[in-house]
């Protein structure tokens, strides 16, 4: 029970002042919250008795929290560590931003603005939203979600999902051929986008910056390996049906260049599985044991989970191959680019193409790769030299080192076209305007901001010479 009028804390009560009984007992279950809180990180190992627990895990490492409490808890742990066993309970305090509504409210039942994470998982996966969380927050900010955000996950993981599909059509047995002796291009740069992509993921990681990781990981599994590689490796598999350097014939399986290609994906689908599990566990434990288990050497555990983490191989890193490589995908954007904007068919294949280098070099480097260029832009014959003229009625595009022309003559209606850009231009030159006039006007409200800050500032009497009434003509003023 509680003894009413025992003020002082220190003096145990010897008598009920409203009963008036010496039958009193104090409840040994009864702790202060704060007092009981502060010896958490010992007390859940076993302390004040040496367990095995509190001498194998304490100090711990790390404690993930929010800074509302940090003062009143964290701090308090901290110090009770210190009084009681002369150790701090952990070194490291990562600090969790506030998940608010889209308009940055606080979620609450009463405004009836939250969002179930359980209808997210049965609508979206569990990997998705756990990917979409960690994408959108920003170390240090608190997010904004709605539940839309929550498509970019899916979308993520859809893409792993069928890339992994694909890999494993084209892995019908363990590859004869070792990756560290790859020499086309696209594998040596693959090879050495994965290894920059795990040190830049791994460094991440050791430091809390979970966004940064996952960006880099989203950016290398989507742009880099899906978008790029796999592309580009599909006529040396077989898979394209299109005439270019290095297709195969359907029925080929036994190139070298083929086996070359299959080794380079397996490896990379594996490193790539390892750096997403903490983010997409259950995806990639699946992929992993259905397509990349059956053909790796593994240790003596049974789930990706329990695998070493991914080394980066120094020895893949590889400049000039991503140098090269970041030319042909400039080349490759503004060549898909024109098509856009002009809007070619996708089933057109547009002949007379040329492209225009700076340099030798240049042009060297984009005539080795043309086919494959072309079947990527889904071009016809294109011609390549060191500054070509620009063919009659043609849309032009940058890129790196050069310039594309693309003849439009009998491809679109060309008249169209510029009637479309025309309209385009107008309605940035209207946006354009639209924000000149709101930049005026917001600095003709600062300006006037701070005039009246200045006089708020200036001193009584000088405001009252300002504002006092000038002399009348024959007056005594």
């Amino acid at each position: 029970m509680t003894v009413p009028g025992a003020r002082d804390a220190m003096t145990d009560p010897t008598r009920c002042s409203t009963c008036g009984s010496t039958h009193l007992r104090q409840d040994e279950d009864v702790f202060d919250t704060w007092v009981s809180s502060w010896l958490w990180p010992m007390s859940t190992l076993g302390w004040p008795d040496a367990t095995p627990d509190f001498t194998n895990y304490y100090p711990t490492s790390l404690l993930v929290t929010d800074r509302g409490i940090l003062f009143l808890w964290v701090a308090r742990m901290v110090m009770a560590g210190l009084e009681f066993t002369n150790q701090v309970p952990f070194r490291d305090v990562y600090i969790n931003g506030t998940v608010l509504d889209a308009q940055g409210r606080r979620m609450s039942k009463s405004l009836g603005n939250g969002i179930d994470p359980l209808d997210m998982i049965a609508e979206h996966g569990a990997d998705a939203v756990r990917y979409s969380l960690c994408i959108l927050s920003t170390e240090g900010q608190d997010l904004k979600l709605a539940k839309e955000k929550f498509v970019q996950g899916r979308n993520f993981c859809n893409k792993v999902w069928n890339a992994a599909r694909f890999i494993g059509m084209n892995l019908d047995g363990k590859p004869a051929a070792d990756p560290k002796k790859a020499t086309r291009l696209e594998d040596r740069w693959i090879r050495s986008r994965c290894a920059d992509t795990i040190a830049r993921v791994t460094e991440a990681l050791d430091g809390f910056h979970y966004n940064d990781a996952a960006q880099d990981l989203y950016r290398f599994t989507w742009n880099d390996f899906c978008d790029h590689y796999l592309e580009a490796v599909k006529g040396r598999l077989g898979t394209s049906g299109e005439s270019v350097p290095g297709a195969l014939p359907n029925n080929d399986t036994s190139s070298p260049d083929r086996e070359m290609a299959r080794a380079v994906l397996l490896e990379t689908l594996q490193s790539t599985l390892k750096l997403l599990h903490p983010f997409l566990p259950y995806l990639t434990e699946e992929v992993y044991g259905a397509v990349v288990a059956p053909l790796v050497p593994r240790s003596s555990a049974k789930l990706l989970a329990s695998e070493p983490w991914p080394a980066a191989d120094a020895s893949a890193r590889d400049e000039a191959s991503e140098r090269e490589t970041a030319i042909l995908r400039d080349a490759l954007r503004a060549m898909r680019n024109l098509r856009a904007v002009f809007g070619v068919p996708i089933a057109n294949k547009p002949e007379g193409g040329v492209v225009s280098t700076n340099a030798a070099d240049g042009a060297t480097l984009l005539t080795a790769n043309l086919g494959l260029l072309r079947e990527l832009a889904r071009l016809g014959a294109v011609k390549v030299g060191i500054g070509e003229p620009r063919p009659p009625r043609s849309g032009v595009d940058t890129f790196d080192g050069g310039v594309f022309y693309l003849p439009l003559e009998g491809q679109v209606d060309v008249a169209a076209g510029v009637e479309h850009l025309k309209k385009k231009m107008e309605k940035i030159e209207g946006a354009s305007a639209r924000s000149n006039q709101t930049i005026q006007r917001l600095v003709r409200g600062a300006g006037r901001s701070g005039h009246r800050r200045r006089r708020a500032r200036a001193p009584a009497r000088a405001r009252s010479r300002a504002t006092a009434p000038a002399p009348q003509p024959g007056g005594l003023g």
